[in-house]
């Protein structure tokens, strides 16, 4: 690669344990690697910010494997239609890229680094540091590490109000924008959802639902974009940005009455109760467990 141009580059951030812009994985098996780039929603502000003459798919995203002097660079797609691994969490599986030269060769997988480049002709864009890959015996354990649902993708709290439940965006520090689920205090309905899987399984999947319309209308905050992100992995067919791009529109139809809306929220729901479902039978089995005492309070709180 010729002389590149560093000035206003911006950072990558590469296999950071609590946020990150990009994740790779290695096999020890079959010593292939695999690139998870779905999440640079950063990447494109901070882009756009620093060199706002350049279309996004006009920057190529390159990926370094190296070890010592052996050097292995492949293309892996634009910042436009960045190409990238995915996870079908219904079948639990990796779903590969096609088309990709993903083997280490002669690098190890124990011992392979990484680095990720962003560029524009001559002009660097944007730059990791050199990073070790997270390392799995077979491609299949990376389904169980990418998790898709996170702590604070959806918060609760209780309140003084006169309706059962309601749902919103946070209005104060330090979680300011972030979708929430708001309980009536005086009637003890977060005490109602802890004892009955019914109850909270019709307030989540009633409030998802609505926070990710309110998303897909208007995404304007990290947190939103979060919620997108991991509503699209229950969703092959239908992209969240084409039709946030619909209702931009001055003759846009009532968000209500668009099917293709309807289809995705509804897609992304089911995925998401499934999972809390899921995530609750363990926790009751591992509460049997853990304790004898019928008494044990779950905190209902994602935040």
């Amino acid at each position: 690669m010729p002389f590149l141009n560093f000035t206003n580059r911006v950072n990558i951030v590469c296999n950071d344990e609590n946020n990150c812009d990009i994740r790779i994985y290695a096999s020890s098996q079959n010593n292939k690697f695999y690139v998870f780039q779905d999440n640079l929603e950063r990447i494109k502000k901070e882009v756009k910010k620093n060199f706002p003459e350049i279309k996004f798919s006009d920057i190529k995203i390159f990926v370094e494997a190296y070890r010592d002097a052996y050097r292995k660079e492949i293309q892996w797609g634009n910042l436009e239609t960045p190409l990238t691994d995915r996870i079908d969490f219904f079948k639990k599986r990796v779903i590969e890229e096609s088309n990709i030269d993903r083997n280490l060769n002669e690098i190890d997988s124990s011992t392979a680094r990484f680095r990720v480049i962003m560029v524009n002709g001559e002009k660097n864009i944007a730059t990791s540091e050199g990073f070790r890959p997270f390392v799995v015996k077979t491609k299949d354990e990376i389904q169980k590490i990418q998790v898709p649902v996170k702590s604070a993708l959806i918060g609760t709290y209780e309140k003084e109000m006169e309706e059962l439940f309601t749902c919103g965006f946070h209005t104060e520090d330090p979680n300011l924008g972030q979708p929430v689920i708001y309980l009536n205090k005086k009637l003890g309905i977060k005490s109602d959802m802890s004892s009955d899987m019914r109850i909270r399984t019709l307030i989540f999947s009633k409030c998802f639902g609505e926070l990710l319309r309110q998303s897909i209308i208007k995404p304007d905050n990290e947190y939103k974009y979060r919620l997108l992100k991991y509503a699209q992995t229950h969703n092959e067919q239908k992209n969240w940005e084409d039709l946030s791009e619909i209702f931009k529109k001055p003759d846009a139809e009532d968000f209500y009455d668009n099917l293709d809306l309807e289809e995705f929220i509804d897609n992304a729901t089911q995925g998401y109760i499934s999972e809390k479902d899921f995530i609750e039978k363990y926790l009751e089995e591992k509460n049997k467990l853990d304790s004898s005492d019928d008494t044990v309070e779950v905190d209902t709180n994602e935040n």
